[in-house]
């Protein structure tokens, strides 16, 4: 095999195996951090969570720091009639176990007079 052959082989293996990988993979990261992708999964964690408790949710933003780990930030629970605050939470975790859930809270505010 001639130099100029195996040089060009050694290239286009390099595009190949090296560079169209690890351009895959940065475009990939930079679409999952987009506002577009976060704000489908707000909304997916909004419409869930107002499903199964009854009011209306606001959460301002959704991150995964852990493969099963959810964390939601800055979270409102409203009423649906009134629109009132029912309580708010800085940090939701929400990980997933055998068999169900586990949910840890910090920063929760109660509103007494709208419950």
């Amino acid at each position: 095999m001639q130099f100029s052959t195996r040089l060009l082989l050694c290239r286009l293996g390099l595009v190949l195996f090296c560079l169209l990988p690890t351009l895959l993979v940065s475009i990939w990261i930079a679409w999952r951090s987009t506002s577009a992708f976060g704000a489908a999964k707000r909304a997916e964690w909004e419409r869930e969570l107002a499903v199964r408790l009854g009011v209306i949710v606001v959460i301002k933003q959704v991150s995964y720091p852990q493969p099963a780990i959810a964390r939601l930030t800055d979270l409102q629970l409203l009423d649906p009639e009134t629109l009132g605050a029912v309580a708010r939470a800085g940090i939701v975790e929400v990980t997933a176990i055998k068999g169900g859930y586990a949910v840890e809270t910090a920063q929760v505010v109660v509103e007494a007079e709208q419950l």
